[in-house]
């Protein structure tokens, strides 16, 4: 009776703090949307108010997640190292980016990805309607920007950047995609071409087009049987190709070389940029702020003074040494652990399409748009991937019923077919042997039993 109670009440606590962990991932979105847009005020409170506000939120919710989450000792210890490493890496850094990543992980026992997916769906899909419906309505200004020598204004459509309109209905197509995979179908796709379409004709803004066009390819690809079995060993071995990508172009690009001055023009000089800041200030251990780094222009008139647009490269020369080897090895380490596992659902696949546009953007280390970092915390505590998507779990195993069988007696074939005679039949799977075949004989002892499917089931009856 003790046993059974005590079931129940840490399935309870299991639901309170998936409950408190998704009210805080709500309010982070929620902030990161709404600071994307032109809007002065949010019920009428200014925007810094209104940051501030959402952050206490974050940070309350996470002090109830530590009532209802269960760890060991050590475990805990582990992902309060974690914690304070972070904390170290915002202060010499000057960027709270890295807080708010980890705290995400660390309290992200016990999460489901589709429910995560459903709130960034909902708040950016949101924040894309009304932003555009109140510039239009005149209630925000639709603020035009010029790149560079480009002919032609670009509309923000209610954003304070075309960039941030690109971003937001980029994520909202992702958690679309991502609460379908494993039924995405043709018709699924058709907003996700008309966002691109969007994306490249309303704002110009080709990065975000071109990585949504990437992730729902992936995405329709890799939900199929056939490359969930190699989707662990083809993100591994992908990650592993854009991070040591990330780190080459970083140090040895050359303005001198065809190749290195294509891609660095097709991306809009992100390779120079990384370069830059990489040869011009040393690595640290826990970040560095570059608030002696001169200030640059961006498109939208802000100056700032670090401009790395790779995650890989951002992280270590942002966030230092120690940072960026933690996130390659927990990317290569949580793909390990799908190989080995057998598993490749929806937060899997998130995960591999965020590794590969982190070359070209920092979105990789954001949680608010690359929520599949949870991941890490199975790595953390110990648990099984497939805990992060159950409902994908639940359908696989109904792909596969369990047909029963009828085991009768049959003497007269026993000598013709020998001690074989009598193996389980399974359809759909493999052959596999029952160890000591046969009912308990009368008499003299066992003898090999034959496999007769039930002709009710709807499947063919046959012997062997």
């Amino acid at each position: 009776m003790s046993s059974l109670v005590d079931s129940v009440a840490e399935t309870t606590g299991m639901r309170a703090g998936q409950a408190v962990y998704y009210l805080a991932f709500f309010f982070f979105c929620l902030n990161e949307a709404v600071c994307r847009t032109a809007f002065d005020n949010v019920l009428g409170l200014d925007i810094p108010t209104f940051t501030s506000l959402c952050n206490y939120l974050v940070i309350a919710c996470f002090a109830l997640k530590i009532l209802f989450q269960r760890s060991t000792f050590s475990r805990g210890l582990l992902a309060l190292f974690l914690v304070a490493l972070s904390v170290v890496c915002w202060r010499a850094s000057g960027n709270t980016l890295v807080v708010w990543t980890v705290l995400f992980i660390v309290f992200g026992k016990d999460v489901e990805i589709r429910p995560l997916a459903a709130i960034a769906f909902v708040v950016y899909s949101l924040t894309v309607f009304l932003a555009v419906i109140c510039c239009f309505s005149g209630i925000v200004e639709d603020i035009t920007y010029l790149r560079g020598s480009s002919v032609g204004a670009r509309s923000s459509l209610g954003f304070n950047h075309p960039n941030s309109f690109g971003k937001c209905l980029l994520e909202a197509n992702l958690a679309y995609l991502t609460l379908r995979f494993g039924k995405i179908n043709m018709y699924d796709l058709i907003v996700p071409l008309l966002s691109i379409g969007a994306m490249i004709f309303l704002v110009d803004t080709r990065t975000s087009a071109f990585a949504l066009l990437v992730a729902a390819f992936l995405m329709f690809i890799l939900q199929h049987s056939f490359a969930k079995r190699m989707g662990p060993s083809i993100s591994l071995g992908i990650s592993v190709a854009i991070i040591v990508a990330s780190y080459y172009f970083m140090a040895a690009y050359n303005p001198g070389n065809t190749l290195h001055a294509t891609l660095n023009e097709a991306l809009s000089n992100r390779l120079y940029y990384a370069n830059y800041f990489f040869t011009g200030w040393p690595l640290t251990l826990f970040g560095y702020d570059f608030a002696d780094a001169p200030l640059h222009l961006r498109e939208n008139q802000a100056a700032i003074h670090l401009i790395v647009d790779n995650t890989y490269s951002f992280t270590l020369v942002q966030f230092g040494l120690l940072t960026a080897f933690l996130l390659c090895v927990a990317v290569v380490l949580v793909f390990l652990k799908a190989k080995k596992e057998g598993c490749f659902n929806a937060a899997l696949c998130g995960l591999a399409i965020m590794v590969v546009l982190g070359f070209s953007e920092t979105w990789s280390v954001r949680f608010d748009a690359n929520y599949f970092l949870v991941a890490f915390s199975t790595l953390l505590y110990s648990t099984p991937l497939s805990q992060l998507d159950p409902s994908a779990t639940r359908s696989n195993a109904n792909l596969s019923p369990i047909i029963p069988t009828t085991q009768v007696r049959d003497e007269s074939l026993f000598n013709r077919f020998g001690p074989s005679y009598g193996k389980e039949i399974r359809l759909g799977g493999a052959w596999k042997p029952r160890g000591q075949f046969g009912l308990r004989g009368i008499g003299a002892g066992r003898l090999p039993a034959v496999q007769h499917r039930d002709v009710s089931l709807g499947t063919k009856s046959f012997r062997r």
